[in-house]
């Protein structure tokens, strides 16, 4: 019984912990970078490097449309060859997007707009090309170029801000420090151009791929699920801004992002390297859950703590409100991320693009209730919406265990 550690670390991927504690080390370098924010900028340079940033990060998301789950699903292809398309086609769709962009930044009022059109395209490009870079280097490169494409990043974004506040330049430092460490991580796709593909594939461990392992979307479809889910996040922050006011919106989107670091830590940890790596020896998935599953709830019942405890500041008491719809709809986001990868491993993926699409769809419309004419209330609505997200995750997790993998 006392070598049951050793035992469970034997089962994990040898690529997990160290994207696991590089993924840690991001976070924590994003939770000092918004210290910074709060503490060395003004609200004027905040609100312009948020809004800029959240503009690059749709355009950026809506032009790559999921291609590298793509990159990691799709092993039989020629990684350099693929990676290259994907890179390709992924900037065109941002040129198509580019006025689309450019009214974002009208609406926002932010001027001279071209200038920060100019910013938003170019931080959209190299965070674009950083996500490739990391899905190429979970294929072909080691743990540790892994973890060091993902923790640099935003360790030169923060150093150059915190630069940038001592010398009390005036300028868009955060803009350029964002711009700087995507940049730094983007230079590891550099490999898809120079270096020469492989002839052929074959397993380090000698052990045959999963033939059904593929994705298999159309753009259209990828494209269609990366728009929705969009969408679907972006409603929330707009329907609790306007139908429940900032004081509410705050505290829901404040624990949407400290618990979403669950999932998001799973999903790269875990869902991608089981993607990348399929001849590894895995541990059970259903630990994987479980293990994330109580992690979110701890997290959850540690935040009801420090409000009951008086350490979170007044203003901040609204949180003890808002902790347990969030803790299980993070909940159903760990499940999510631990298995989504079998649609992939067992050839159907499109079947279940179509179901989460559907899925979402649903919870759109439990998200606009208030402008339906059907007042629910902050907390009935909350607990609604969080209770249907996390029973169609669990259904969807469900029907993927169950299903056969798809005829070769």
């Amino acid at each position: 019984m006392a070598h049951w550690p050793h035992r469970l670390l034997a089962k994990i991927p040898s690529s997990s912990a160290p994207l696991a504690l590089a993924n840690i080390g991001a976070f924590g370098i994003q939770g000092l970078f918004a210290v910074l924010l709060l503490g060395l900028f003004s609200p004027e340079q905040v609100a312009v490097y948020f809004v800029i940033s959240q503009i690059a990060f749709f355009w950026n998301a809506l032009a790559l449309a999921q291609s590298t789950t793509t990159l990691l699903a799709n092993r039989h292809t020629d990684l350099h060859q693929a990676t290259r398309q994907a890179f390709g086609k992924s900037v065109l769709r941002m040129v198509l997007m580019l006025p689309g962009a450019g009214l974002a930044i009208w609406l926002s009022k932010i001027q001279p707009s071209l200038t920060y059109l100019a910013w938003a395209l170019a931080i959209a490009l190299s965070q674009m090309s950083w996500y490739l870079a990391q899905a190429y280097l979970l294929r072909t490169g080691t743990a540790r170029q892994s973890a060091l494409a993902r923790v640099l990043p935003p360790f030169i974004a923060a150093v150059l801000a915190s630069i940038g506040a001592w010398l009390q330049w005036q300028g868009p430092i955060l803009l350029m420090a964002a711009l700087t460490g995507f940049t730094a991580g983007a230079l590891w796709l550099k490999g898809a151009f120079t270096l020469r593909s492989p002839s052929t594939h074959t397993s380090p461990s000698g052990i045959d791929r999963p033939s059904t392992q593929k994705d298999d979307r159309s753009t259209l479809l990828r494209l269609s699920q990366t728009l929705i889910d969009g969408l679907f996040f972006t409603g929330l922050a707009i329907v609790w801004q306007n139908a429940y006011g900032p004081e509410h919106a705050g505290w829901l989107l404040t624990l949407m992002r400290l618990m979403g670091f669950i999932p998001s830590l799973v999903h790269t940890a875990w869902q991608q390297v089981v993607l990348a790596n399929p001849e590894q020896k895995q541990m059970r998935g259903l630990w994987v859950a479980m293990a994330s599953s109580g992690i979110v709830v701890c997290l959850g019942l540690l935040i009801d703590g420090l409000v009951h405890w008086h350490i979170l500041p007044t203003r901040w008491h609204g949180l003890t409100d808002y902790w347990l719809p969030m803790v299980i709809w993070h909940v159903g986001g760990c499940w999510a991320a631990t298995f989504g990868h079998l649609s992939f491993a067992k050839g159907l993926a499109v079947k279940f693009a179509k179901l989460g699409i559907t899925t979402q769809l649903i919870g759109i419309g439990i998200l606009i209730t208030p402008w339906l004419s059907l007042p629910l209330g902050p907390m009935v609505h909350i607990h609604l919406l969080a209770t249907a997200n996390t029973v169609m995750t669990l259904i969807l997790c469900a029907l993927m265990l169950k299903a056969q993998p798809a005829a070769g």
